[in-house]
């Protein structure tokens, strides 16, 4: 015995077998076709809703990583020695106002040379 998928009169979507309510097999085949494509529409529409909701995050999420702070956009800078450590807690004690000059460079280099870090570690 087959079972029709149908709408019954209160909007509820049933199953039912063959010959139910006095209907032939052709009318409840052709209901339970018209729900089958109503089914169809609605999953591309679902679809195509959760594309849109998808494209939105993408582009909101676009702008806020472009709207963030330097500090939070970039990542974080990997020490390679003691010299790379030495410059950023000079920078952190003096919030940034004291700059760095040749000498400073050259200074951090050489003990990033004579004290590298091993490995991938950032050192901190």
């Amino acid at each position: 015995m087959k079972l029709y998928e149908i709408i019954n009169s209160k909007g509820k979507h049933v199953l039912v077998p063959e010959g139910y309510g006095g209907l032939s097999n052709e009318e409840l085949q052709a209901q339970e076709d018209k729900i089958t494509a109503e089914n169809s529409d609605r999953k591309a529409e679902m679809e195509e809703i959760r594309q849109a909701h998808k494209d939105k995050a993408r582009k909101q999420a676009a702008q806020f990583q472009k709207h963030q702070p330097p500090m939070i956009r970039r990542q974080k800078r990997k020490s390679k020695g003691v010299g790379d450590t030495v410059s950023r807690l000079i920078k952190k004690m003096t919030r940034g106002k004291v700059k760095e000059c040749g000498g400073c460079k050259k200074r951090r280099e050489a003990l990033n040379k004579r004290f590298p870090y091993k490995g991938d570690s950032d050192g901190n």
